[in-house]
């Protein structure tokens, strides 16, 4: 991800216990390119450095799904979703959910933040 942060938009963005995970994007005369951002705190707990990777920008939804998937994304707290995705990431949370025995557990505050309903 480039260095001018300010040109990115949060497309998605997940909290975990110690840290985040987020998607970012900029719309280019070709359309959306996104990249992915982990933080994770934890290793301070220990005196350690934080981690923190970026991915390479990516030109497509799938390939910005490939790198989500690289985490179970699906199953973090939902913190920002930009409206111009939201139905495209309630579909991936949906897919990848329907062979998740635990999906119960996340499935319902997914449905909260992005459409304040219950399509069970």
């Amino acid at each position: 991800m480039p260095d001018h942060i300010k040109d990115w938009t949060i497309v998605l963005q997940l909290g975990a216990e110690g840290g985040s995970l987020t998607l970012y994007g900029m719309q280019a005369e070709q359309g959306w390119v996104l990249c992915r951002n982990l933080i994770d705190w934890t290793p301070q707990l220990i005196d350690e450095e934080r981690i923190q990777h970026k991915s390479p920008v990516v030109d497509s939804w799938g390939a910005a799904l490939t790198l989500l998937d690289q985490y179970p994304w699906q199953t973090l707290f939902p913190l920002v979703v930009h409206p111009e995705f939201s139905k495209r990431i309630w579909s991936a949370v949906q897919n990848r959910s329907q062979n998740d025995q635990d999906s119960r557990f996340y499935i319902e505050r997914w449905q909260e933040h992005l459409c304040g309903c219950d399509e069970r």
